[in-house]
């Protein structure tokens, strides 16, 4: 499909940075207002690229540089629907700051608003340094957040978590560097996409995988995750739970998909893919099993979930791809839900500890069929948006395997990640019987459900149902430029 110059996607980019400040400015009307300007701009936003379309096939030059080419931003049938996503989770996760604290934290929106600027323009950056420079925006925005406003090991967890994802950045730096210097340009939208990899470019884009490993915290990179989601406040957590899964499986699919489609056909590439995705479905699902806190669970089923995005970008098909696209939707609605119910355990009883919950699904009915509801999306069970992603994935690796010939290999990653979904629907229900179903604690006395912070939970739960029985309005939309 071609693409049509549209100022449209400078001005969003624009007008999300420009948000940052106007809600820094609207503290003097009450501690509440940002989060009630940020929550209703995000929301009506994502909503209106969701049902218009009006970003699909956009791209706009901002400048063009002597070295570093063309300056482009662009929105395609990738770009489209998870910024769309992005918008509208961000947008729930904001309102959830006005609806459901007691005392929203001075400066916070501003902080986040610039963070959710810095990934919509990493969404729809076309140069490679764009892209970059989107990224270090996120990291800057979200290691302050958590650096201020982070529980009471935030000192902790923002170093580690500094530290990891700059390294991770500065992996991703080099990488584009080296695929500069071997194909000539750094624009998406002009990549030699038919000629062969060179040595020089599959070295680049080792360093870009091991970057995004870092960023998707996939093992042996993971060590940031687990602290900086436990000391984050809840919204951050929620919208880093987002851009943990959808940056990492955006920024794979942007570059094999249009950069250079080529290197999949690399047997070393995808089989490392494949191979680091499937021991991380299992190696971050038993570890999820093994914890006593919420956000741990959480924590580590998000280096299980990553896991599928990595073998879903190994089968080099259109259907795996649009797997993946799928399973990071699917990842931010339902892993923010829970999210934002850690927090509200946390806010309202005390604690998320698994051995201090119990017997909430009389108390807190709302709240607990949200959480149980979002545990079956993690787990990819119908109705819920994640069957269609993990379906997707697991048929577009097995058409991947039958087109190239059987494959011990990969047949053997098959089998096992598909076995591997009991161990994701095998975590979920445990943590969801534990703190549905068990005994009443006394944490659990004074439980009940408080719908001013249900509202923004429930909404992100219908959306997983809603696309989850009409998949079609993710799938009609969905392609890969230059496709």
């Amino acid at each position: 499909m071609e693409l049509q110059s549209n100022p449209a996607v400078l001005y969003l980019i624009v007008a999300l940075l420009a948000s940052s400040p106007i809600a820094l400015m609207l503290e003097r009307l009450g501690r509440r207002a940002p989060a009630i300007f940020s929550g209703a701009f995000l929301t009506v936003s994502g909503l209106v690229l969701a049902l218009s379309g009006a970003l699909g096939g956009s791209f706009f030059v901002i400048a063009d540089l002597p070295f570093l080419g063309r300056i482009a931003l662009f929105a395609d049938g990738l770009s489209s629907p998870i910024l769309a996503a992005l918008l509208a989770v961000a947008g729930l996760v904001s309102f959830s700051g006005c609806l459901g604290e007691a005392k929203p934290q001075r400066g916070f929106q501003a902080l986040f608003l610039l963070y959710v600027a810095g990934v919509a323009g990493l969404f729809l950056s076309a140069n490679l340094v764009l892209v970059f420079a989107f990224l270090e925006l996120t990291l800057i925005a979200s290691w302050l957040a958590i650096g201020w406003w982070g529980g009471p090991g935030r000192g902790r967890a923002s170093i580690k978590y500094f530290i990891y994802t700059e390294l991770g950045a500065l992996m991703l730096l080099a990488g584009i560097l080296m695929l500069w210097g071997s194909t000539g340009t750094l624009d998406a939208l002009s990549a030699p996409s038919s000629t062969p990899a060179s040595p020089g470019a599959m070295l680049g884009i080792a360093f870009i995988i091991a970057g995004v490993f870092v960023k998707s915290a996939v093992f042996p990179a993971h060590g940031w995750l687990p602290d900086a989601y436990s000391e984050s406040p809840p919204r951050l957590a929620a919208a880093l739970s987002f851009s943990t899964i959808a940056v990492g499986a955006y920024l794979l699919l942007r570059i094999f998909g249009s950069f250079m489609p080529g290197a999949l056909s690399d047997p070393r590439v995808s089989g490392a893919l494949a191979a680091f995705g499937l021991f991380n479905i299992i190696y971050g699902g038993i570890a999820a099993i093994r914890q006593r806190d919420l956000r741990r669970v959480l924590s580590y089923s998000s280096i299980s979930q990553a896991g599928y995005v990595l073998i879903g970008v190994a089968s080099a098909t259109y259907v795996g791809f649009l797997g993946v696209l799928i399973w990071a939707v699917a990842h931010g609605f339902g892993k923010s839900a829970l999210f934002l119910i850690s927090g509200e355990y946390r806010g309202s009883l005390g604690t998320d500890s698994l051995d201090d919950l119990g017997g909430l699904a009389g108390k807190m009915p709302i709240t607990s069929s949200s959480l149980l509801l979002s545990f079956l999306s993690l787990a990819g069970i119908p109705p819920t948006l994640g069957f269609w992603g993990e379906f997707f994935i697991l048929f577009g690796f097995a058409s991947s395997l039958l087109s190239a010939g059987i494959d011990p290999f990969r047949l053997g990653v098959l089998v096992l990640a598909a076995a591997s979904t009991v161990v994701s629907a095998a975590y979920g229900l445990w943590t969801a019987r534990r703190i549905l179903y068990g005994e009443e604690t006394p944490a659990s006395a004074g439980a009940r459900d408080r719908i001013s912070f249900a509202l923004p939970v429930i909404a992100m739960v219908l959306a997983l149902v809603a696309l989850g029985i009409m998949p079609f309005l993710i799938t009609g939309a969905f392609w890969i430029y230059p496709g």
